[in-house]
């Protein structure tokens, strides 16, 4: 066994799904035209990318713009165009108008504005954009950089999607190289709807501030109003979610910790609307002992990544990929430490039932081991798992995931049958975790869980498991009977 492998695994599943996302990009490259001191425009650059390529090659425009005439204050004015994908180039080419003005410092400051559009078609294409405008400002020396950014309204409705941003509000610095130090958005509706389902947020802010210690510690915040996500199938809506991530540098190991909450988590399907599972969530994670030397050589692997990105050199999913693979060579090192991954708290209520749980896994810091050898691995691998979850609940979580696999397995589903199906599988499940000893079952209708990996044995409710065949036994999905016959005797 390699754990290296895994990280390859990780990369392949990724690669897979980017193709298909790249046929969607709608965005294909960017054309800049600049005109110094009001004279006649220069030549028309085009490249390909996405807006940090962009940004990227802006930046160097002005900088070389300000190095022939380092002494003397500047003008530029630039037409940005958006090459967008061929059926929207089709019918629109957005442009956008920027003025740059550059002290005799090299200090610079941008002024971006995009004029209100309205666009319709035959074919019932709408597009509805408010304008924009924004503000770059670039330090002596560009040094760093502060964008500002505010669009107010942009619609596109089309036969396949739907697509709405209101009023959304960036502000972000970044460093020399174009990587962000600190960034604050707030976005007050994002609403998309295609063939796949719709995804509907309300009232976003989110904060991220990167410290500069021995690392970068990143340190972020994000709050959401409402949440609404429909798949075709689940209807979900999450009100007031929360999530903090903080890191600490001690002794020369970086320690983060994420407390994550939402005040209600509302969940129904298409086939039972008016049986919704409401539920409120709170959960707190801890990263520790992360190696700090292992942390700073992927940060400058990464950093490496990013320059290449914003030149062109590598795509944007080829920059994700490189990431993974720099995490596969820095894992022998970042695992020197003995990290540990921790659930300090869950907790899922509802109407007065609980699921409540802590969980830790992680190395023995006293067990010498390599990735190249299970015999060594297994037994520094250290974990526990401590839940409670009351009955009702889990026939909760598990009946609306079984209901989708039997609507999934037939043509036309008879739904009145599948929800009875659905009840008995749900026991089934149920009672085969009781009969291995997966759950134990206690008074007041309580199921419990505990679970401890040590020197290479797993005990769970107080009996020793395979690893191997019982992470199969407890996973494997419950079976469907397609020719399960129910009378109306036999409801639930």
């Amino acid at each position: 066994m390699n754990i290296r492998l895994a990280c390859l695994a990780i990369v392949l599943f990724y690669n897979h799904n980017v193709v298909a996302e790249e046929e969607h990009n709608y965005i294909q490259g960017f054309a800049l035209q600049h005109r110094i001191n009001h004279d006649k425009f220069l030549a028309k650059k085009e490249f390909v990318g996405d807006w940090m390529v962009l940004l990227k090659n802006f930046k160097d425009d002005i900088i070389s713009t300000h190095l022939k005439q380092p002494s003397k204050s500047q003008t530029i004015d630039t037409v940005l165009e958006i090459i967008l994908s061929e059926d929207i180039t089709q019918k629109i080419t957005p442009m956008v108008f920027i003025r740059t003005k550059i002290n005799a410092a090299g200090e610079a400051s941008s002024i971006l504005g995009f004029p209100p559009f309205n666009f319709q078609d035959k074919e019932k294409t709408v597009l509805d954009w408010k304008g924009f405008t924004g503000k770059l400002t670039f330090a002596k020396n560009q040094d760093n950089l502060t964008v500002d950014f505010k669009i107010p309204y942009l619609l596109l409705n089309t036969e396949k999607q739907f697509l709405l941003f209101d009023k959304l509000h960036l502000n972000a610095l970044f460093d020399p190289d174009l990587i962000v130090d600190k960034l604050d958005l707030i976005w007050k509706q994002f609403r998309h709807r295609d063939e796949n389902g719709e995804l509907d947020v309300h009232d976003l802010k989110f904060n991220l501030q990167v410290e500069k210690q021995e690392v970068n510690i990143t340190n972020a915040t994000l709050n959401v109003k409402k949440i609404l996500i429909n798949d075709g199938f689940f209807n979900s809506s999450l009100t007031d979610l929360g999530l903090t991530a903080q890191g600490k540098i001690d002794n020369g190991v970086v320690n983060y910790k994420i407390n994550t909450h939402i005040a209600k988590s509302f969940s129904n399907t298409k086939f039972t609307p008016n049986e919704p599972v409401i539920i409120n969530y709170q959960a707190d994670f801890e990263f520790n002992r992360i190696n700090i030397d292992a942390v700073l050589d992927w940060q400058s692997m990464v950093r490496d990544l990013q320059k290449q990105r914003q030149t062109g050199i590598i795509s944007k999913q080829m920059l994700t990929m490189g990431k993974v693979f720099q995490l596969n060579e820095v894992l022998p090192m970042l695992l020197e430490k003995s990290p540990e991954f921790a659930i300090t708290k869950l907790r899922l209520s509802s109407n007065n039932e609980i699921l409540q749980a802590t969980a830790s896994i992680g190395f023995d810091e006293e067990v010498i081991f390599s990735l190249d050898d299970t015999s060594n691995l297994l037994p520094a691998l250290q974990s526990q798992v401590d839940l409670t979850v009351s009955k009702k609940l889990l026939q909760q979580l598990i009946e609306p995931k079984i209901l989708e696999n039997l609507v999934q397995e037939v043509t036309k589903p008879n739904i009145q049958k599948l929800r009875k199906q659905a009840k008995i599988k749900t026991q089934e499940q149920i009672q085969s975790y009781i009969k291995n000893r997966w759950l134990l079952e206690l008074d007041n209708d309580i199921y419990k869980l505990t679970a401890n990996l040590y020197d290479g044995e797993l005990q769970v409710n107080g009996q020793e498991k395979d690893l191997f065949f019982s992470s199969i036994e407890l996973l494997a999905p419950p079976s469907i009977d397609e020719d399960l016959e129910l009378d109306d005797e036999d409801k639930i």
